[in-house]
């Protein structure tokens, strides 16, 4: 918000708001979207509950699962993280520096 002119930080805040509403709204669809799809990959179908011998999956398999679903989410966290950096870095001289002050100190 340094990087703003004062009379364009209404905007300034505006905009860092949206983006930040939308990227957490994204983020959490994205990564449940992946983990919900490893683990019913992993897991296979399981029977409905009106199948009268539906057996649940092993504690054990339903565990690796989900920490598969965990790892997959995270490593398409950080890919995204990642790229998005990337793509950031050819606006890096374009961006305006926030400066510092130390006054009163």
């Amino acid at each position: 918000m340094r990087a703003v002119p004062p009379s364009r930080a209404g905007l300034g805040s505006a905009v860092n708001d949206a983006t930040r509403q939308v990227g957490a709204a994204l983020g959490v669809a994205v990564q449940g979207s992946v983990l919900s799809t490893v683990v019913t990959d992993r897991l296979g179908a399981l029977p409905s509950a009106a199948t009268p011998t539906a057996v649940l999956p092993p504690s054990a398999a339903a565990r690796q699962a989900f920490v598969d679903g965990l790892t997959a989410t995270a490593l398409t966290a950080g890919a995204v993280t990642l790229s998005t950096a990337l793509a950031v870095i050819p606006w890096r001289s374009v961006i305006p520096r926030a400066t510092t002050s130390h006054e009163g100190l």
